[in-house]
């Protein structure tokens, strides 16, 4: 999605309201009231503040928007503010040209740069594939059910003693050190 991850992510997220809130404030700041330009701007922003709204991350209010769907957008976005002037009539005025075209290239070097959360398929860290069984601190990765001896898993699970606990040495968890006569 990015050449090179400079910007972080949240970072990008801001920019991108800044970009929708200064498109929808360009026609009337710059007086670009008259022609087709003050609904391409205003529409334009419009479409990035919602895309800023509907993405997912810390600037997100809606977390419906995964960040290569976002990318994608804001790359789009991008390139129609480079072509608008071309392809809507308006290159002749030269402070049009000029705003469409920085605010795009500007959109498209900033999405360039920036380093996105879902960048090479990678997941954050505490979120794990589905499937995915993970040992934690209390397993040792010794399954009694998948014990080459034999062993049977334990009968009372509040205790983690039964019928068929091991002998530690054998390979027997911790709470497994009394045989099954000793406790009762």
């Amino acid at each position: 999605m990015a050449a090179i991850g400079l910007i972080p992510w949240p970072l990008h997220q801001g920019l991108v309201y800044l970009a929708g809130v200064f498109a929808v404030l360009v026609p009337f700041v710059f007086d670009l009231i008259d022609g087709v330009t003050l609904p391409l701007f205003v529409a334009t922003g419009v479409v990035y503040l919602a895309v800023g709204v509907l993405s997912r991350g810390p600037a997100g209010v809606a977390q419906v928007l995964p960040a290569p769907v976002h990318a994608g957008l804001v790359y789009l976005l991008g390139f129609f503010l480079v072509i608008a002037p071309f392809a809507f009539g308006f290159s002749d005025d030269e402070q049009a040209l000029l705003i469409a075209v920085l605010l795009g290239l500007g959109t498209l070097v900033v999405s360039l740069l920036t380093k996105f959360p879902d960048q090479e398929g990678l997941r954050p860290a505490d979120e794990a594939a589905p499937g995915a069984e993970t040992a934690g601190p209390d397993r040792t990765g010794d399954d009694p059910a998948s014990d080459p001896k034999g062993a049977t898993p334990s009968s009372d699970p509040e205790t983690g003693s039964g019928a068929g606990d091991t002998p530690p040495s054998a390979g027997g968890r911790p709470s497994d050190e009394h045989p099954p006569e000793a406790e009762r």
